[in-house]
């Protein structure tokens, strides 16, 4: 719930009490790293996923969020994209955002047409409301506007 509220020190207290619980708990310590890495904590939080990933192999896809979006933040694209293409999720916008947003990056403006008329599909109104979508898990502006870059040099017009 701090999470969402954007309630970063509540959310990092209760996040510690969560962890010190449940150590091993593959769910709680694959979403708990998951979480702390979007919000900031990097390294911390892609150790703590990756425990999770590695507790539970059937993790779901989007765990790799937070590693696609370390690695676009360092402008990693190639690494990025193989984030987004280990997603795997279609029914979500994310799958096709992230595509389209790397592929836009990487010059390859075909694919990321492609991937963007995807997104459209599944959020015909992501133009208008992209922004704020993004911002409920993508915590830093700075990364907001290099996604909607790599999806503008796709073709997204806003």
């Amino acid at each position: 719930m701090h999470f969402f509220r954007n309630e970063r020190e509540l959310f990092l207290s209760e996040a510690e009490t969560a962890l010190s619980l449940n150590p091993n708990a593959p769910a709680s310590i694959g979403v708990l790293g998951w979480l702390l890495a979007l919000y900031g904590e990097w390294e911390r939080g892609l150790k703590i996923l990756e425990k999770g990933m590695e507790l539970n192999p059937h993790f779901p896809g989007w765990f790799h969020l937070a590693p696609f979006f370390y690695s676009y933040l360092q402008e990693r694209f190639e690494e990025a994209y193989q984030e987004a293409l280990a997603f795997q999720m279609p029914q979500l916008f994310w799958d096709p955002l992230l595509r389209a947003a790397t592929l836009g990056r990487l010059g390859r403006k075909s694919a990321g047409a492609q991937a963007l008329a995807e997104l459209l599909h599944l959020r015909p109104d992501f133009p208008t409301v992209g922004r704020f979508l993004m911002s409920c898990f993508a915590k830093f502006p700075s990364l907001i506007d290099g996604l909607l870059d790599g999806l503008g040099q796709a073709g997204l017009k806003i």
